[in-house]
């Protein structure tokens, strides 16, 4: 019996770390007074495949989005237009990282937060 319960124990343990990832939530604070223009997220991104996919979050119906090199910030992926329901995806290097950025403005007085979702990468915080 306890062999049994030691095999279900690790294949539920294989299950469960084999499942795909249901991506990253990244927030980007737009700040008071922006201009039109990139506004880039703290964290970066690498990809885990040889594509990223990018999806509006919080407080975004339809934006452009793209991404540069960290190594070599003139190299740059996209713009691409993401809206609810439709996801961008981004051909990108393995073992390379990425910073991420949204186009946007924001006439206001106060910081806007608007999260984007960011699927088959790994992140850190820059």
């Amino acid at each position: 019996m306890k062999k049994i319960l030691s095999l279900v124990f690790v294949l539920a343990f294989l299950f469960a770390g084999c499942s795909e990832n249901e991506g990253y939530n990244i927030e980007v604070i737009i700040p008071a007074g922006t201009e039109e223009g990139f506004v880039w997220a703290e964290e970066e991104i690498c990809p885990v495949k040889s594509s990223i996919t990018v999806s509006a979050g919080a407080g975004i119906s339809s934006a452009e989005v793209i991404l540069k090199t960290v190594s070599d910030e003139n190299t740059t992926y996209g713009p691409k237009t993401i809206k609810q329901q439709k996801p961008a995806d981004f051909s990108a290097e393995k073992d390379t990282w990425y910073k991420i950025g949204i186009f946007a403005d924001n006439s206001s007085d106060k910081d806007i937060t608007v999260s984007i979702n960011v699927k088959n990468a790994d992140i850190r915080i820059e």
